[in-house]
């Protein structure tokens, strides 16, 4: 799938499985654990999610390509900053640094996730955080049935480039270059989280 497919393809309405609404929300949940500091910088936000989730005080922005999704998202937190924009196509405006970035369930639909990666870093304070989930491999086949019965969302076969092995993200945090703090799976072994931080 070439860039301009892939973007149309996420950026077309959402056909959610039954599953969906169940699996975003532990994914989040274990991206709550680990966030720290005040600033948080929410990459593939949707509708708002991980905010509804964060409560108040944190400096936070949210960014996806998905404009009916940050429509959603301004409407049901006006004073946050939701923005829509690709960190991959270009190198991004003055976002400002954080404290922790967070890529959940992100990377997997990318042609080259290091670029996106690299790009990330660049806005993280020394000493903040990157935190990604990810499918894991041995999850493939369950995803391609769970979205063939209607249980995940029915294009997951056509949207995930890049199912990584722990190996591959250890690598691409080296290329960054970030640090491993943290690496785990959840959901029976079918997820992955990976924490790594900006050295000072």
């Amino acid at each position: 799938m070439g860039q301009e497919s892939m973007r149309t393809a996420q950026t077309e309405p959402e056909i959610e499985g039954l599953l969906s609404p169940f699996l975003r929300r532990k994914r989040l949940e274990e991206v709550m654990k680990w966030l720290a500091g005040n600033s948080v910088l929410d990459y593939g936000c949707g509708r708002g999610e991980l905010l509804s989730m964060m409560g108040g005080g944190w400096k936070y922005v949210g960014i996806d390509l998905n404009p009916d999704f940050i429509r959603f998202a301004q409407r049901r937190f006006p004073q946050a900053n939701f923005r829509v924009l690709n960190l991959e196509d270009c190198q991004s405006p003055d976002l400002g640094k954080f404290d922790c970035i967070v890529a959940a369930a992100i990377i997997e639909h990318l042609e080259c996730p290091e670029r996106l990666l690299k790009e990330l870093s660049r806005h993280l304070r020394d000493g903040g955080r990157l935190i990604i989930t990810t499918p894991s491999p041995r999850g493939r086949f369950l995803l391609s049935i769970g979205a063939r019965i209607g249980l995940l969302n029915r294009r997951v076969e056509d949207t995930h480039r890049s199912i990584l092995s722990a190996e591959d993200l250890l690598k691409l945090m080296r290329a960054c270059p970030l640090q491993v703090r943290s690496y785990s799976t959840f959901l029976l072994g079918l997820n992955q989280l990976l924490v790594a931080e900006k050295g000072s």
